[in-house]
């Protein structure tokens, strides 16, 4: 049986003699009003303070026989004033949280940010850099943007590189939209497991790979691929060409070994953990082979699930094609590489922060 107004009423005043404890004020209402009809718990004083708030009846709607759901509720723009700020202060709160702290329905909340245009974002997940990585990070970014200022085209002239894992469990969309549950099941794990190691390289308008390695990266196969793939492409460069040329790679273990036969290739044209120019550590966000070739190959790859080694390494071979058709007609990778000098620009407006955050 519905609760008269009068209830209702009684309900919210035991609320306000409470200071707004609403398991108070249910005892209080249980006590003082004993032939009452009873509420079953607390959150029935919970609605009727927000109709309450929301300039609704405070009998519900539907109680009445109207089935429409109501009407709207109307916020006083000094309350809806008070939940932006709110979130302005934090910003990530629920719309549960701020209906709760306001008396009001999470919905409510959700209609008011959308009328602002806010609206929810994901977290998204960087690297963790410590403090004493910022002034590394800030070093590196100033030394590059120096040299791009004497020679706009000395970003192009840096041979990227790195390595990346493709597992058979990949990523894979777990979202299903249907007017009806289609019953449609993924399997989350293998009896078989396995996955491909990759080593790619981007110099210029050019993309080295993929070179695979034949199970885990180790001293010896990073030194096969300097002196068969690093070296390969090296020959095959013109004099002047080779002499700008600068070789980054980053603060993996295997990487070390090789560092004399690199100083013997490059020089003092090392960009890495141990110089001679110092590669930052923890700096994904600052290489276009994480921020732009991993991720669109993966893209490629995943893009449905990979039954067999083999299948996956046509993929691999494929999405590698795929860049390169598109830089051909697009002119991709100097729009990478214009990037890539945003990033520098906004790491070092940051003091050292992570880019994935800001705003490109």
């Amino acid at each position: 049986m519905p609760f008269t107004a009068i209830e209702y009423a009684n309900m919210i005043y035991c609320w306000g003699v409470s200071k707004g404890n609403f398991a108070a004020a249910l005892r209080l209402y249980n006590e003082t009003y004993p032939n009452s009809q009873q509420p079953a718990s607390p959150k029935v004083i919970l609605r009727a303070v927000c109709r309450l708030r929301e300039n609704l009846p405070i009998v519900p709607q539907t109680s009445l026989g109207d089935h429409r759901g109501g009407r709207k509720p109307e916020i006083s723009p000094h309350l809806e004033e008070r939940i932006l700020r709110y979130f302005t202060r934090f910003p990530t709160a629920s719309s549960r949280q701020a209906g709760r702290r306001f008396h009001v329905s999470h919905r409510t909340v959700q209609r008011i940010l959308k009328r602002d245009d806010r609206r929810a974002c994901h977290f998204q997940k960087v690297h963790d850099v410590s403090p004493p990585d910022y002034s590394q990070r800030t070093e590196y970014c100033r030394w590059v943007l120096q040299k791009h200022n004497q020679d706009p085209h000395f970003i192009h002239k840096i041979m990227w590189t790195g390595e990346s894992s493709f597992s058979r469990n990949g990523t894979k969309n777990r979202h299903v939209r249907a007017r009806t549950n289609s019953g449609v099941s993924h399997q989350n794990g293998h009896q078989y497991r396995w996955k491909i190691n990759v080593w790619a390289a981007i110099l210029d308008e050019n993309l080295i790979g993929p070179v695979f390695i034949n199970g885990k990266l180790t001293d010896q196969k990073y030194l096969d691929i300097v002196n068969n793939h690093v070296c390969g492409y090296l020959e095959d460069l013109p004099l002047a060409a080779l002499q700008d040329t600068w070789y980054q790679y980053d603060e993996a273990e295997p990487h070390n070994t090789s560092t004399s036969r690199l100083n013997d290739l490059f020089g003092k044209k090392l960009i890495g953990p141990h110089g001679p120019r110092r590669w930052p550590p923890q700096s994904p966000d600052l290489t276009p082979m994480d921020y732009f070739l991993w991720e669109y190959i993966k893209g490629v790859v995943f893009e449905s699930e990979c039954e067999t080694k083999e299948e996956m390494r046509s993929r691999i071979v494929l999405a590698f094609d795929q860049v390169r058709e598109i830089n051909r007609r697009e002119e991709l990778f100097k729009r990478v590489h214009e990037q890539n000098i945003k990033r520098l620009c906004v790491c070092l407006e940051t003091n050292g922060t992570q880019v994935e955050n800001q705003s490109l």
